[in-house]
């Protein structure tokens, strides 16, 4: 699992394909098998996110994009 802090305001799909380099099908497919959360609850691909949260993303390192 990877964890990632908000900086900025931003939408799940972006804030993730910004630290990740995901494709956005990717990360919606991610979102929608429960993959994606924030204090441990799963989140929507639309999802607001605030800066100081911690966003968590079940996937192995080795497939993020290298960003």
């Amino acid at each position: 699992m990877s964890a990632f802090v908000v900086e900025v305001p931003a939408r799940v799909d972006a804030f993730l394909r910004d630290e990740t380099g995901l494709g956005r099908r990717q990360i919606a497919r991610l979102c929608s098998e429960g993959r994606v959360t924030r204090d441990g609850r799963p989140l929507d691909k639309g999802a607001q996110l605030a800066p100081g949260e911690v966003v968590e993303l079940a996937i192995a390192t080795d497939q993020l994009g290298g960003r």
